[in-house]
């Protein structure tokens, strides 16, 4: 059976993201590690509606590219998949994969 709840929830989250992909919000973009040398700098304001679409606008870079197929996107310190709507003013921070020791 259906939570109506959880589907009225559902509903509203994807007309929110059906808004944002029709405007899309500015983010500060933090550059980490690799993807800090690949982008030449070290922030950046960017508008996207999603972190997929996000994602693709940098991979879309050639400095870039290589480093979006691999790295990890955080958003306000939380890490974010494709599919995840940009809130206005977040920080996304692109984190390529590091080994530590």
């Amino acid at each position: 059976m259906v939570d109506v709840a959880e589907a009225n929830q559902d509903e509203a989250a994807d007309a929110t993201a059906e808004a944002t992909d029709a405007v899309g919000v500015t983010v500060t973009v933090r550059y980490w590690a690799g993807s800090r040398r690949a982008a030449g700098c070290a922030e950046e304001l960017l508008t996207a509606s999603t972190a997929g679409q996000l994602r693709r606008m940098l991979a879309g870079r050639d400095s870039l590219s290589a480093v979006m197929r691999v790295a990890s996107l955080l958003i306000d310190g939380i890490a974010a998949a494709d599919d995840t709507v940009l809130p206005a003013d977040a920080t996304v921070d692109v984190l390529p994969p590091f080994a530590g020791g």
